[in-house]
């Protein structure tokens, strides 16, 4: 948490995860940067594209996103571009977009590299039509039916 309260005092409320530390940071250490945003109200843009390698545990790093977004009214834009989130991750996000709380004005998720259920685009089409904040967003869709 103090190193996101930092970032923030330096950056004007917008985080940008270095690519060369987050790559040797554990998977532990990703996390607990990411669910350090669920208490920050200083930080209103998170900018993490191209961080989580095909083959690494994605679905946990989206649904710890999922998490922060249902708690944060403070996030306004989530770039999480470019990395690998899977089925399991857009359900989880899905979910946090459809929720009440979720004040995100911009969720940007295309060139995801990975597939993921048409069940889990439906979700988040149905949990983007509900979002009344949400007004921009990228997906790709790579369906596996």
């Amino acid at each position: 948490p103090d190193t996101v309260d930092k970032a923030a005092a330096a950056s004007g409320g917008v985080y940008t995860a270095a690519n060369g530390l987050w790559a040797r940071a554990s998977l532990e250490e990703r996390l607990g940067v990411v669910r350090a945003f669920r208490t920050n109200r200083r930080i209103h843009t998170v900018l993490m594209p191209n961080l989580v390698p095909s083959g690494t545990d994605s679905d946990t790093f989206a649904a710890a996103w999922a998490s922060v977004l249902e708690g944060n009214a403070s996030l306004t834009k989530l770039n999480l571009e470019s990395n690998a989130i899977q089925t399991d991750g857009i359900l989880a996000l899905a979910r946090a977009v459809g929720s009440p709380s979720c004040k995100l004005a911009e969720l940007r998720l295309a060139n995801q590299r990975s597939t993921h259920t048409q069940a889990a685009e439906e979700a988040m089409a149905e949990a983007v039509a509900s979002n009344r904040n949400l007004r921009t967003m990228t997906l790709n869709t790579r369906s596996t039916r």
